[in-house]
């Protein structure tokens, strides 16, 4: 019986193909362990080559007296020597602070959006308690602080002018005017009751030294001789026709 089963040509055919499965089976499996390896040990060598190398050295840089500052100038920041830190490393790693100063002709200029060319020129004699806010904030822009800008603009004009009695200056937003605000100046807006028709003063603006005794006397019609009293719409400064400023470079 079992001679027939070897004679039968189907069962031998059978036996042959799961024999040749078999060695296929385990020759893909080798080649596949094979391959992955590469892979795998390819990947580990790219990976340790992107490892920082630390040697065991210490960056010199020649020696630059650290009293300097920033100094800007020309609405660019000139670079003066920063001061900075070397790094000097031993084999296993130890971390060591080394001062030094950076040569300013090494850093590049930071450039800023607004240059001393987009305000005027502070005069020498201008009053020290009178600070432009370009010049109290270093990294102000143009028309950030639009209205303190326009008082600060209209006054150094009425400097240069000759005009130098004011003490400050106020931005009123509905007539959009600069009022510079002297000892003996009052502005008034005057108003007529509805009940006699009668002309009293509605608004007033004027410096510390008015006292409201003066301001109910103008209010009546009585002008005090030492002052001198304007309307208030028709007085003041509107900035850009003043000083022939492009409006439309202040719009936000």
């Amino acid at each position: 019986m079992l001679v027939n089963v070897l004679r039968n040509r189907l069962f031998l055919g059978g036996l042959l193909f799961f024999v040749v499965a078999v060695v296929g089976s385990l020759l893909y499996s080798w080649n596949v362990r094979r391959t992955t390896a590469a892979e795998v040990s390819e990947t580990v060598r790219a990976v340790e080559s992107l490892k920082p190398v630390r040697p065991s050295a210490t960056i010199e840089v020649d020696d630059v007296s650290p009293d300097t500052e920033m100094l800007e100038v020309s609405g660019m920041l000139e670079a003066a020597p920063v001061e900075a830190f070397a790094v000097e490393t031993s084999p296993i790693g130890e971390l060591q602070a080394t001062h030094f100063t950076m040569d300013p002709e090494e850093m590049l200029p930071i450039e800023i959006a607004a240059t001393e060319s987009d305000f005027p020129e502070v005069p020498v004699d201008f009053p020290e308690d009178m600070t432009p806010v370009w010049i109290e904030y270093p990294h102000y822009q143009m028309g950030d602080m639009y209205k303190h800008e326009m008082i600060y603009r209209v006054l150094i004009e009425l400097w240069n002018r000759g005009d130098r009695g004011f003490i400050n200056g106020i931005f009123d937003d509905t007539e959009g005017r600069v009022y510079p605000i002297y000892p003996d100046v009052v502005y008034v807006t005057w108003a007529f009751s509805d009940y006699d028709g009668h002309r009293y003063a509605s608004y007033t603006l004027a410096g510390p030294d008015v006292d409201d005794r003066q301001i109910d006397d103008i209010g009546k019609g009585d002008f005090p001789p030492h002052l001198r009293v304007y309307e208030f719409s028709e007085a003041g400064y509107d900035p850009h026709e003043f000083l022939d400023l492009p409006r439309d470079e202040f719009l936000n």
